[in-house]
């Protein structure tokens, strides 16, 4: 019997043993320090005691209070490493020649098992292992000389056979998962299908059959019109992979790793697989090859966003990043802001926005927005720390402005009547500067105001009184809120056909196109710090002048505006001078005799009037807070 000191211990960092004569053993151990020891022979044992000096270890004092824990800002949790073994229960050997059994009893009483060996376990080992647990060692020992084991409670039990496994699937198909699974195997006869009874045959190692039916157990579920595919990562670990890739599945969908080929599978929609694919195409690509020390081996994260555009903080993050560091912004998916269903009301039509996928769309108008909420970041340890915390710095929740609209259209000779106080925002001066509106103007004509909002309770009551007298039309007063420096969009439309008419020899064909005419209103607003509102403001109100019969196309009559002004939280930017002519003629005659031919003008009249109006739109920012 060959009794082990505990290798790894807090004395001893090795130990070597090989083949010395016919009936002897050279034992060599490496420790890490000098030490006292003493060495006895007590019967057919040979003992060695080690005696470590005793040292009294004084506690450092830090420089500076402990610093709290920093709370993480990633929707995506960092990735976890597996627990690693103790220092004292690693062993490191380097055995020749050796007797198997000799050898498995003193790892087993280091692993703390038993180990039940028939006859038929006899032969000599060499084996070279660093920094392994015992039962690591067991298991390689054994595969050195041609056998696997068996583990039940507190023992093991070495074998060469292993009986074969039959696992019936309940919903994959079995020759599909064979084709998916068979590269994962140490040998592809490992696998074999039964189409017949849809069942799987394992064969091998009991490690390798319980990993391959921890995989059958979690990919047999039902397909749904879902795809499975492989991934085989060259530089990324497979199973930080699939912390990151279950962030970006659907409900339904699942990820496995399997650390022994460093492989992902991936169930999931076909949509939802193109986007995994190219995740975990850059990801691989990113991730280092190369072994470093651990402080500067390259590690690649994977940040989840919450509130603002990944792209806006690469630059911010490139400055934090060494000089082998990589960022780059990932775009799931590009959806698009586009006019769904329009509804009729009243004679204006309300467009409902909605967002869609790029892949499947029939809309061909709207604006392509592109917006990503995830970072991969690949630096060392300590640089990945420092990125997380520009991040959370950065993550941080916009604030929202509400913006209220009032667009009012009324006859130019009341216009007057409302006694407007018109202002200007003067940014040299930081300050309001009073102005008639007869003397100060855009080169267009519009002309710009402020007014608090008691004025406006005031104009708005006066133009309510206007409208019953049927000489102002309040069109619209929408409200929306959008978040700082983000684009607000209200559309208030009529969709007006326009017939085309095509013609030939043989027949003739009529054909319709709509054209959108209404209030398209845009505004960008952009908070600043001493309680002002900066306003991109882009009013559009077009309307058909006269009449449309027939095929004749209409004639759209446009009035746009565009400025950028600064308004107090809570005040009116008032946008007007966007001024409409109409002309009118109306004739009336004598019945009968008006209409006779030579004389009938005699006895008839035609009066032609010219009517103006200004287009007023009130705007009203305020801060969310």
């Amino acid at each position: 019997d060959l009794n082990l000191p505990i290798a790894g211990s807090n004395l001893i960092n090795s130990v070597q043993m090989s083949g010395y004569g016919p009936s002897s053993v050279k034992l060599s151990l490496t420790l890490l320090r000098p030490t006292d020891y003493r060495v006895e022979r007590k019967g057919g044992y040979v003992k060695l005691d080690l005696f470590p000096a005793i040292h009294e270890v004084k506690p450092t004092e830090s420089a500076s209070p402990a610093e709290p824990a920093k709370p993480s800002v990633v929707s995506q949790p960092p990735r976890e490493k597996p627990p690693q073994p103790k220092p004292e229960n690693l062993i490191s050997m380097d055995v020749r020649d050796v007797d198997l059994r000799d050898l498995l009893r003193a790892l087993a009483k280091q692993a703390g098992v038993n180990v039940i060996m028939d006859e038929s376990v006899q032969g000599k080992v060499s084996v070279i292992l660093k920094k392994v647990t015992p039962l690591e060692a067991i298991k390689e020992v054994l595969a050195s000389a041609g056998y696997f084991f068996e583990r039940g409670e507190g023992y093991i039990r070495p074998t060469k056979t292993v009986k074969p496994e039959l696992i019936k699937l309940k919903h994959a198909d079995a020759s599909a998962l064979k084709t998916i699974l068979s590269p994962l195997a140490s040998s592809p006869d490992r696998i074999q299908a039964d189409p017949n009874t849809n069942s799987i045959l394992l064969s091998g190692s009991p490690d390798e059959i319980e990993r391959l039916k921890g995989l059958i157990e979690k990919l047999d579920v039902a397909p749904e019109n879902k795809v499975l595919k492989l991934f085989k990562l060259s530089n990324a670990s497979a199973k930080g992979m699939v912390q990151v890739v279950s962030g970006f599945l659907s409900e339904s969908g699942k990820v496995v790793a399997d650390e022994a080929t460093n492989s992902i599978a991936v169930l999931d929609k076909p949509e939802v697989m193109s986007v995994v694919e190219e995740l975990i195409r850059r990801i691989d690509n990113m991730a280092p090859a190369t072994e470093k020390p651990e402080s500067e081996r390259l590690t690649t994260e994977v940040f989840r966003l919450k509130y603002v555009d990944a792209a806006s903080l690469i630059d911010a993050i490139k400055d934090a990043l060494s000089s082998e560091g990589k960022v780059q912004a990932f775009y799931p998916q590009r959806s698009m802001i586009t006019p769904l269903e329009r509804e009729s009301r009243g004679g204006i039509r309300y467009v409902r926005t909605g967002v869609s996928s790029t892949t499947g769309t029939k809309a061909e108008t709207g604006e392509r927005m592109k917006w990503s909420d995830t970072l991969i970041v690949t630096d060392t340890p300590q640089v990945i720390d420092k990125v997380r915390e520009v991040i959370r710095k950065l993550d941080v929740k916009p604030q929202q402005v509400l913006i209220e609209a009032r667009i009012v259209e009324i006859s130019l000779d009341k216009a007057d009547e409302l006694g407007i106080q018109w202002q200007a925002y003067h940014p040299e001066s930081k300050s309001l500067v009073k102005f008639s509106p007869s003397k100060v103007s855009l080169s267009s004509g519009v002309q710009l105001g402020m007014i608090s909002a008691k004025l406006l309770d005031q104009i708005m009551g006066m133009i309510q009184v206007l409208e019953t007298e049927g000489k102002a039309r309040i069109l619209a007063t929408p409200r929306t809120t959008t978040l700082n420096n983000e684009l607000a969009q209200i559309i208030v439309s009529d969709r007006i056909p326009i017939t085309t008419v095509y013609a030939s020899e043989r027949f003739t064909t009529t054909s319709y196109e709509y054209l959108d005419v209404g209030i398209n209103l845009t505004v960008i607003p952009h908070i600043s710090d001493d309680g002002y509102v900066i306003l991109e403001v882009n009013p559009r109100i077009d309307s058909i002048k006269g009449t449309v019969t027939g095929t004749t196309p209409p004639v759209i009559s446009s009035r746009v505006a565009h400025t950028r002004v600064a308004v107090k939280d809570g005040e009116t930017l008032v946008i007007g001078g966007l001024m409409k002519e109409e002309r009118s003629e109306n004739s009336s005659h004598v019945p009968v005799i008006g209409k006779l031919p030579l004389f009938g003008w005699i006895f008839s009249s035609k009066e032609s009037t010219r009517h103006k109006t200004d287009l007023m739109v009130f705007i009203t920012p305020k801060i969310l807070k």
